[in-house]
Formats: C-alpha cells, structure tokens, sequence
C-alpha cells in the first residue's frame, strides 16, 4: 500500500520559508490559485498553504486547506523530490467541484 500521510515534516512552519519561496521561488498562477516552488537541499518535499480571509469564514478556508492536503498526499509521487511549494488559494477555489480541483491539480 502506498504512503498517502501527510507528515509533519512534509509541511512549511515558519514565516521565513513562506517569505524565502514567494520572494525566491517560481511562480504558476491561475484564476483559481497561486503556486509558487522553490528547490530546497532536502529528500522530500515540502508543502505550505496561504489562504486569506476573503475565501470566506474559517469553515470554507479549512476545507480548502484540507483538499489542498489530501490533493498533496495523493499526487505526492508525481512531484519531485526536493521542492518547497507554496499554494496561495484564491476565493474562485470554492466554486470548484471537488473533481475538478482533482483534474487541476494534476495539471500543476
């Protein structure tokens, strides 16, 4: 069976990485979200997730960050080993069905 955890080293913490990828990183953008990615010296990739206030109340943005997560944990093996990623959600994120951020995010 395949490892579908999200760990807890598998995630940013601090507002210097989140700051370091955004002002060093590349950045991907589309109308529903922002991807910035940044080569890290580690043997696995990392995640962060930005999502303002204009999303909606906190139910909406922590269901938003739990698809982005689970979307993480399943595609994590089409992702390169080495990255730290910075998701920036946007509120047109909320209008989508859930397979169709599926569909969107294998395309990042």
């Amino acid at each position: 069976m395949k490892d579908h955890k999200f760990k807890k080293n598998a995630r940013l913490h601090y507002k210097r990485d989140f700051s370091k990828i955004i002002r060093q990183g590349k950045k991907v953008e589309s109308d529903y979200l922002r991807l910035y990615g940044l080569v890290n010296d580690l043997a696995f990739s990392r995640v962060g997730i930005i999502i303002g206030k204009k999303f909606g109340h906190a139910v909406l943005r922590n269901k938003a960050k739990r698809v982005i997560r689970d979307l993480f944990r399943k595609f994590k093996t089409h992702i390169k080993h080495g990255y730290d990623l910075v998701f920036y959600i946007k509120p047109a994120f909320h209008d989508l069905a859930f397979v169709q951020k599926k569909k969107f995010f294998g395309t990042f």
